[in-house]
């Protein structure tokens, strides 16, 4: 039996509640838990889609230099690491690509400028995105398993 309408519209509003604290919630961990906020909320301004995908890659990135860094590692696994690294990185920078041709200037110019200089700085500053945005991927999944 479906709920009554004016159930269903107040049902509506509690679902649109939780999910405007989460989003609170969410702008404030990255206020507090990130060390580029800033960037962060940019892309999120973009879409959430947008956040989310470059998330689940930074995350996967994350854990291939976490695997990279280690000590005990096999070299033919370090080594494979190494290439899936490479190669996801480079897909990386080509959405942090697409995402800045959507931003508006003047903060395209400082976000190409920090990110896609293709330069050392650019390389360290990039890593510290992925860092943060793999946190970003934890916080989100803890969000969603949370309201399951």
């Amino acid at each position: 039996m479906n709920p009554a309408p004016a159930e269903a519209e107040r049902n509506i509003k509690i679902v649109m509640v939780k999910e405007a604290n989460n989003l609170d919630n969410f702008l404030t961990f990255i206020e507090l838990n990130t060390k580029n906020p800033e960037d962060i909320r940019e892309i999120y301004n973009i879409g959430i889609e947008d956040i989310e995908k470059l998330s689940f890659e930074a995350k996967y990135l994350n854990g291939l230099q976490i695997v990279l860094l280690k000590n005990n590692v096999q070299d033919s696994l370090k080594e494979n690491c190494r290439t899936e690294f490479q190669a996801k990185l480079k897909e990386f920078i080509q959405s942090l690509q697409t995402i800045s041709g959507l931003m508006r200037n003047p903060y395209r110019q400082y976000f190409d400028s920090k990110f896609l200089t293709q330069d050392s700085k650019s390389l360290q500053n990039i890593l510290t995105l992925i860092k943060d945005l793999s946190n970003c991927k934890n916080y989100l999944n803890d969000l969603k398993n949370k309201s399951n």
